[in-house]
């Protein structure tokens, strides 16, 4: 296993119908950058551990926050708060337009994350979804000023995370986990290899709990 705390994994009693086909939606029409495999544990996830805030950046046309609100739906619950940031005016306009087509209720905030994003926001997160900007610069400065705002108990799924090769933004988030001494974390990769589940993709989303 490239980065996984098998006490953790084994806690969440996770089992291989977390990766069945899970709300089917039309990927690549919607930009979407989260493969079937991720979706389908993201979904499950959610589910499971019934976040009440939750936060996101950046959705981009909306895709993984409509996963995230299906699983909701899934469950019958409501989050109390349900919040995404994007930058870009276009990818905003498409998201709110798909978020609408399909029923969910989001706040989507148009803008640069670093100066909507509030600290009282940050300190009521149930889950904090981040799949954006994976450039050095971007990484270091939302996990010094994010991170250390979340509360015990908060779940973090970072995308696009690579062990081989290591690139930036995974080095800086394995750091954080180590010098915070979090012992709660899982790579999505890790898990389907332990289920013994084909993937082709290098790139994977690291979850873990502060």
């Amino acid at each position: 296993m490239q980065f996984t705390n098998l006490d953790f994994f084994k806690s969440l009693n996770i089992d291989e119908t977390f990766f069945y086909n899970a709300c089917n939606l039309p990927r690549h029409k919607m930009n979407g950058q989260i493969d079937d495999l991720e979706k389908s544990f993201m979904f499950s996830m959610i589910k499971k551990t019934k976040p009440n805030n939750i936060l996101e950046f950046s959705t981009s046309w909306g895709y993984s926050t409509i996963i995230i609100a299906n699983a909701a739906l899934a469950v019958n619950y409501e989050p109390e708060t349900l919040q995404t940031y994007e930058i870009d005016p276009f990818a905003f306009a498409h998201a709110i337009i798909n978020l609408d087509e399909y029923g969910c209720k989001a706040h989507v905030v148009l803008g640069d994350v670093f100066e909507k994003m509030t600290i009282e926001d940050l300190n009521m997160a149930d889950f904090l979804f981040v799949d954006s900007d994976h450039r050095k610069k971007f990484c270091e400065n939302y996990i010094k000023y994010f991170f250390p705002h979340l509360k015990s108990g908060c779940f973090v799924a970072v995308h696009d995370i690579c062990f081989n090769p290591i690139n930036d933004e995974t080095s800086l988030v394995k750091e954080f986990i180590e010098k915070n001494n979090i012992k709660k974390y899982l790579f999505v990769p890790d898990v389907l290899e332990y289920f013994q589940i084909k993937n082709t993709e290098i790139n994977g989303t690291l979850w873990f709990q502060i």
